[in-house]
């Protein structure tokens, strides 16, 4: 019996054509590819150890109110007028002041008002009791007086005198408990008042007008906070090999301590989130902690820097590093000449004959547009910066040399017996 041969479609020996077809080798003899190589800059350059951090404000204050009370006037609604301790006059008090929430302050600005007939009214009872108990002590002095000469006469017995002495020396002892009472309601009468205690910028109103300000056992709510400005502080956490590498080289004999690290004056730079690879700020170490933490190996390390044009803000993200003190001589390479696959970073060279070559490298630091190529790149490679897309392993292509500047834009022809330096 013949056996059939098996029915196989139409379409599937379309498929099989058309993938064998598409598949077919690039010619041999097929046109050399143009690129164009450029020989890599030689700069000094200097290394930097980079970290990340945040600012923060050298003073810090949470706005709390001393006194009990119904909260009268607020910094954010009107200016809050200055009024006179009792006794005193109108002459020399600080003018009032609008402030408004995210603005700066100044030492003494008032900012938040309690309302004070209650504490006024205890001032002024306190006043009279002073009078009242002054009254009394005159009395009890001049009853003693007269008890001393009677007694020294003997007309007077012993327990009255006693007795007379005991009531003057209780009235003087009452004034001065009355002043020390009439002194603590002037206080909680000032403590009315709610001023600034740094200068620096504020921020909003936590408490609005009516509410009842009631300090107890845990203190009042926070009414604001104020931030200082100028300087600021920048924290970071270097590893403690960095960090012990930037002192020997400023301070050979110094040890990592916080005194130390001030007398380094170490340099330290700062860049922002939205500023690139622009380091614009530049500050200076002035502290460091008294141990490394054993679990990350860091050390909590603290920069100062000027601030007076208030473009640092507390609590921001910051990049920050710190410059090596010896330059050296470095090739750098346009960023687009860089090709990574996975972890691993290559550029494509172009040989004597022609012919493309991978070579491996290792990165340095970033110099604007350009990147250090710490290892395995010499001068007189020839690298390639356009094309890349076209260059593969052991393929010829016809090279065209050009030379970058140190904003990595291609300016100029090159000599390829001479490198640009």
């Amino acid at each position: 019996m013949r056996k059939l041969a098996p029915f196989v479609p139409p379409w599937v020996l379309t498929c099989l054509i058309v993938g064998c077809q598409s598949e077919a080798p690039t010619p041999k003899n097929a046109p050399a590819i143009p690129v164009t190589v450029a020989f890599p800059l030689t700069r000094e350059v200097i290394d930097y150890g980079s970290y990340t951090g945040r600012t923060q404000a050298i003073d810090s204050v949470e706005v709390r109110a001393r006194v009990s009370g119904y909260l009268d006037k607020s910094f954010n609604n009107s200016k809050i007028e200055p009024e006179p301790m009792p006794g005193q006059s109108n002459v020399g008090l600080k003018a009032a002041k609008q402030v408004g929430e995210g603005q700066e302050v100044e030492v003494g600005d008032l900012l938040f008002r309690i309302d004070k007939r209650p504490y006024r009214a205890e001032y002024d009872r306190l006043q009279a009791q002073i009078e009242r108990d002054e009254a009394r002590l005159k009395k009890t002095e001049a009853d003693f007086r007269r008890s001393v000469d009677l007694f020294r006469r003997g007309v007077l017995s012993r327990e009255d005198y006693d007795k007379s002495e005991a009531e003057y020396s209780e009235s003087k002892a009452g004034i001065d408990a009355d002043r020390a009472a009439l002194e603590r309601a002037r206080l909680d009468l000032e403590f009315c008042d709610v001023t600034a205690p740094i200068s620096g910028r504020i921020g909003r109103a936590m408490v609005t007008e009516g509410n009842l300000i009631s300090t107890g056992p845990t203190g009042s709510p926070v009414l604001t906070t104020i931030v200082s400005q100028d300087p600021i502080f920048v924290y970071f956490k270097p590893d403690e090999r960095s960090m012990l590498k930037f002192v020997k080289e400023r301070a050979p004999n110094a040890g990592i301590d916080p005194q130390n690290i001030r007398d380094a004056r170490i340099t330290v730079e700062l860049g922002l989130a939205d500023e690139g690879d622009l380091y614009p700020y530049q500050g200076v170490i002035d502290f460091a902690d008294n141990q490394v933490d054993p679990s990350t190996g860091t050390i909590t390390v603290r920069a100062r820097f000027d601030n007076p044009k208030r473009q640092l803000t507390p609590g921001l993200f910051c990049r920050v590093r710190i410059p090596d003190q010896k330059p050296h001589a470095g090739l750098l390479v346009p960023e687009q000449a860089i090709v990574s696959e996975q972890t691993n970073k290559y550029v494509w060279l172009v040989g004597a004959d022609d012919v493309v070559k991978r070579q491996d490298v290792t990165l340095g630091n970033r110099l604007g547009r350009l990147r250090e190529i710490k290892e395995g790149l010499k001068a007189n490679d020839r690298v390639i910066i356009r094309g890349l897309q076209r260059a593969r392993p052991d393929i010829k292509v016809v090279p065209e040399l050009l030379a970058f500047d140190d904003e990595g834009r291609v300016v100029r022809p090159a000599s390829p017996a001479q490198p640009v330096k």
